[in-house]
């Protein structure tokens, strides 16, 4: 008996991203970062006005900070001054 072929099935992963669409965020990363925005204007302590930006979040102790898990993606939350802030924000892979 002659063993059974398997033809391999197309994915779609030989179709690549034009240069557009690979550097533009999708919907669901500036969704997450509209949410990360509004997080920290709510809870931060002072509140913050303006831009966010790095200067702004070390002036005020406040830390991204990150727990990956294999397989699944990961979590962020925000830390100011060591103590926690925010709840959960999830980062799936795909």
């Amino acid at each position: 008996m002659e063993p059974m072929r398997i033809t391999p099935v197309p994915t779609g992963s030989h179709i690549q991203p034009t240069e557009t669409e690979r550097l533009a965020p999708s919907a669901a990363m500036q969704a997450l970062q509209a949410q990360k925005e509004a997080a920290l204007r709510q809870v931060a302590v002072p509140p913050i006005t303006g831009a966010i930006t790095p200067a702004k979040l070390k002036w005020r102790g406040i830390k991204e900070r990150f727990e990956y898990f294999e397989g699944f993606g990961a979590i962020s939350w925000f830390e100011q001054r060591g103590k926690r802030i925010t709840s959960d924000f999830l980062f799936p892979l795909g």
